[in-house]
């Protein structure tokens, strides 16, 4: 059989080909049955060519060039964002992120915390690393979608904006910094 012929080509191909840089195991449902399409993806991520982030989601991966280590082309909340928009869930700013937007917190948002319209019961992460839900309204909604999300939330009270910031010694920081981030940034 010619390689090109092989649904391992197929699929390998179609993920160079395309430009999302998330995928649903569907996307591959009219090369093959549900079994073969499957088995070809756990190749996949076992060779490393992709990163399973849940239960029929798949990411494009790639070296790290710091680490060695595979990792996915984009950071976890970029993916979960593709992924939830993939699955057709709408997706809004954090109350957290609308309050940095604000200027109320200098405290930047990691972005694992994602607002959405619905329910959502699927995990979504990889390394350990996983996305957390909060409802948002379609309030929120509308103002994200036209380029509002800035306006203020009621949902942290007042004394958690007032609150004096804690000294923190800078090794405390790099630790923390480590345990958050997807890949190591520091030698």
């Amino acid at each position: 059989m010619n390689k090109y012929e092989t649904l391992s080509y197929k699929i390998s191909a179609r993920i160079a080909r395309k430009k999302d840089i998330v995928f649903l195991r569907e996307d591959f449902a009219d090369l093959g049955g549900y079994d073969q399409v499957g088995r070809i993806l756990r190749n996949l991520v076992r060779d490393g060519k992709i990163i399973k982030i849940g239960y029929g989601l798949y990411a494009k991966a790639k070296k790290s060039s710091i680490t060695g280590e595979i990792i996915p082309v984009a950071p976890l909340p970029t993916l979960a964002r593709a992924a939830l928009e993939r699955l057709g869930v709408e997706v809004a700013p954090s109350a957290l992120e609308r309050g940095y937007n604000a200027g109320k917190t200098s405290q930047v948002p990691t972005g694992r915390r994602i607002a959405i319209k619905g329910r959502v019961s699927r995990k979504i992460g990889y390394g350990g690393a996983y996305i957390s839900y909060e409802s948002a309204t379609t309030e929120e909604l509308e103002m994200a979608a036209a380029g509002l999300a800035r306006l203020p939330t009621e949902e942290l009270p007042e004394s958690f904006w007032e609150m004096e910031a804690p000294v923190v010694e800078m090794e405390d920081i790099v630790s923390a910094v480590r345990a958050e981030r997807d890949f190591d940034i520091f030698p």
